[in-house]
């Protein structure tokens, strides 16, 4: 078990030492462990909650016909970058350089041949 400087007795234990309980002077300089520094207060570990994993991110972006007309209304919603990866998916190179809108109505020539 750690202890305070025996010339300091209300010093806080740190991670980097203990520490003046008023001005949060450094008095000793020490590395203590979280562990030592948790018994000394007497705080009891709690265990931490398991988080749920992440789902994997889906980056294949699928077009969808909504309205049954032949066009694709999602492509308004996509970045450049979604839109280069899926004109590349069609064996098309887009020029992420042009305006989002220039690249969605090439896109739309491309899925509408």
């Amino acid at each position: 078990m750690i202890k305070p400087p025996s010339w300091a007795k209300n010093a806080k234990p740190t991670l980097h030492g203990w520490k003046d309980a008023r001005t949060g002077e450094l008095l000793k300089s020490t590395k203590l462990s979280q562990a030592d520094i948790d018994a000394y207060l007497g705080k009891t570990a709690a265990p931490a909650p398991i988080a749920p994993a992440p789902a994997p991110a889906s980056t294949e972006w699928v077009a969808e016909d909504v309205d049954g007309d032949g066009t694709i209304d999602d492509l308004e919603s996509l970045s450049k970058i979604e839109l280069e990866e899926l004109g590349r998916e069609h064996g098309h190179e887009l020029d992420r350089r042009k305006t989002r809108k220039t690249l969605v109505a090439e896109m739309r020539e491309i899925l509408n041949s």
